[in-house]
């Protein structure tokens, strides 16, 4: 699972990166990645594995973790996703999207959809 992991962050990373630098069609391929992360750690009940990332250094590792961790752990993913939603990096206006349709209950994770990551 440490290989599930690294790969995890690093996609986190470079997906915060490549948004940075306003280069979306690098980003989409590594939101591809981590949605197929998301799905198959939901698929083989390992999601737990993403908890150490929700107090990551990165401000997209911490809010991907949140976002997958969200059903397993709504009190928790919602203070992390509040914090980021109120920082001033880019990003904020991401988390508060995620906070917004969770509460309202149109939040739609990866493995609830016919999407092929």
């Amino acid at each position: 699972m440490e290989h599930v992991q690294n790969i995890f962050e690093t996609s986190t990373i470079q997906y915060d990166k490549a948004i940075k630098e306003g280069n979306y069609k690098i980003a989409n391929k590594f939101q591809d990645s981590i949605a197929r992360i998301i799905v198959s750690l939901h698929e083989g009940n390992k999601m737990s594995i993403l908890e150490r990332f929700l107090q990551h250094e990165n401000f997209s590792t911490r809010l991907w973790a949140a976002f997958a961790l969200l059903p397993m752990d709504p009190v928790k993913c919602e203070s992390v996703l509040e914090s980021l939603a109120s920082s001033n990096q880019l990003g904020s206006m991401d988390a508060g999207i995620v906070l917004e349709q969770w509460k309202d209950g149109s939040l739609v994770f990866p493995y609830d959809t016919d999407w092929k990551w």
